[in-house]
């Protein structure tokens, strides 16, 4: 890649992460307003009108999520660390056992989503949950690709300009993102609970109350095993010291050494 392209894209990729922040910031206001004004946790709120138009801010820090990983796994790609690629990446990954774990949280969570979407199509805010998916499978593309990478550093003449901060910028706002889905998730897992023991609901709405529940601490769990992920990354890249953050119990923990690293050190 030549460095006038990675120009373009750092003004993208600074674009989509001062719109993912924001908009994350105005979801947690959001939240917070129709939690204390309405007591529901859903931007469909009556009486909270502080920010307009806010059922149009829930798809955009998905998208800019999407985007802006899709951009940085092509650009850490081309960085001067050859080994992994991409489809050496995903040869390693389709050969752990964690990665079936997630891919089993991550099949039905993408079910989950799917089902919310289409069955109320309508719905103010709907289009998130057509949105989340796409994010939820290319963040996890993106913590795979980072976790067999070291990360790059600014004093390498043959790196881009500015990529160091790029890295940690992302790593931050990728990990709050998600820890603030596992409060958000966890808040109304525990409204639910309360609604649905303090009403009389029939049998149908109550096993889909059931099932939402379910999917929640699921969405929960997977989330948080995200946000953990890129906040270690970040401690790794603050302390300079690397090591495999996903890997099965019998895997070494080292990163590979490059540019002396072979696919069968990692597989």
């Amino acid at each position: 890649m030549e460095k006038s392209h990675w120009v373009v894209l750092s003004v993208v990729l600074s674009f989509l992460i001062v719109a993912k922040a924001l908009s994350s910031t105005l979801q947690a206001i959001i939240f917070v307003g129709c939690l204390s004004v309405d007591g529901t946790t859903t931007a469909n709120c009556q009486n909270f009108t502080l920010i307009p138009y806010r059922v149009y801010v829930q798809p955009v820090s998905p998208a800019a999520s999407t985007l802006a990983a899709v951009i940085w796994i092509c650009v850490h790609l081309k960085l001067e660390q050859t080994f992994p690629n991409f489809l050496e990446t995903v040869k390693i990954v389709t050969r752990k056992l964690f990665f079936y774990k997630d891919s089993f949280l991550v099949v039905w969570l993408i079910i989950y989503y799917s089902i919310v979407f289409f069955t109320d199509t309508s719905r103010p805010g709907a289009s998130d949950y057509i949105v989340l998916p796409i994010e939820l499978a290319t963040s996890t593309a993106l913590m795979y690709v980072l976790n067999y990478r070291r990360a790059p550093s600014n004093t390498d003449k043959d790196n881009f300009p500015g990529i160091g901060r790029f890295y940690k910028a992302i790593l931050v706002v990728w990990a709050v993102h998600n820890f603030y889905h596992v409060l958000e998730d966890t808040i109304y897992v525990g409204l639910n609970i309360y609604t649905f023991s303090s009403k009389k609901f029939h049998n149908h709405i109550k096993a889909w109350h059931s099932v939402n529940l379910l999917f929640l601490v699921i969405a929960c769990t997977y989330r948080y095993l995200l946000g953990n992920f890129f906040l270690t990354k970040f401690s790794c890249s603050l302390k300079k010291k690397e090591y495999l953050i996903l890997r099965d119990e019998d895997d070494d923990m080292r990163l590979p050494y490059i540019p002396y690293a072979d696919i069968d050190d990692v597989l």
